[in-house]
């Protein structure tokens, strides 16, 4: 995924939907959204959005298991803001329909 563009945000995207509804299935109905920023090196980060907008300063990152650890990340030779090459929101939305019966 280095230097994503094209079919490689796609595919990005695609990940990060996919982890997106794994990680809601395990938060607290506080979490309304994550925010997610896909690194030119392949990883991850993401951080949870509170119901009030709040944002968690906790920032987990997400790598895929065959992968093993990542030396860009690891070394830590820059700050991973600079490695930013994608950034995606993603929420968990409920939508509710109340029917008037007209009477």
């Amino acid at each position: 995924m280095p230097g994503t563009s094209g079919v490689g945000k796609t595919i990005a995207r695609d990940q990060v939907t996919a982890l997106a509804r794994q990680i809601f299935e395990i938060l607290p109905e506080g979490v309304t959204g994550l925010q997610f920023f896909i690194l030119d090196c392949g990883c991850i980060y993401f951080q949870q959005v509170f119901e009030d907008g709040t944002i968690d300063p906790v920032v987990a990152v997400y790598r895929e298991t065959g992968e093993g650890p990542c030396d860009v990340c690891t070394l830590q030779a820059m700050n991973w803001r600079q490695m930013v090459s994608d950034f995606m929101v993603v929420y968990r939305t409920k939508l509710q329909v109340w029917m008037d019966s007209g009477s």
